[in-house]
């Protein structure tokens, strides 16, 4: 066989009888690894032969799935697609609110989580905090 060291030297011709031989022997080793990559395939193919009936069970198994999953998911995108609708038509009114008012930030008294009957669980030391921190009626001070 051809060697990469083999350019180096110089090699004596060969003989015919040494000649059939080396061919011999390369038809030998190629008939080998054609055999060995046959019989890769032939394991591959049994492979994907055993497969085959797992995946189409698989398959078969995921439609119905999507089957009766199809419901809800249909729901959700109306649902989303709904609640798009709802802020798109909110931004839009908030848009032209804002257009036809004009707001002074001044005297504006932002609705106060603190005074809701939903919150009966803060005391009035934590109003009291808020209002010491944050100012009463949506002042802007900012005290630390």
């Amino acid at each position: 066989f051809f060697s990469p060291g083999s350019c180096d030297r110089v090699m004596a011709p060969l003989s015919a009888r040494e000649t059939a031989d080396r061919v011999e022997a390369a038809n030998q080793t190629v008939t080998v690894l054609l055999q060995k990559i046959d019989g890769n395939i032939a394991r591959a193919t049994d492979f994907a032969a055993q497969l085959l009936p797992q995946v189409v069970e698989f398959a078969k198994h995921t439609r119905s799935v999507q089957k009766s999953v199809q419901i809800w998911a249909d729901f959700f995108r109306s649902f989303e697609d709904e609640e798009k609708r709802r802020f798109a038509e909110f931004a839009a009114q908030q848009d032209q609110l804002h257009q036809n008012t004009s707001v002074d930030a001044s005297h504006v008294s932002l609705p106060s989580i603190f005074s809701s009957p939903r919150t009966p669980c803060l005391d009035e030391s934590l109003r009291a905090g808020v209002k010491r921190r944050y100012g009463s009626g949506g002042s802007a001070r900012n005290q630390p």
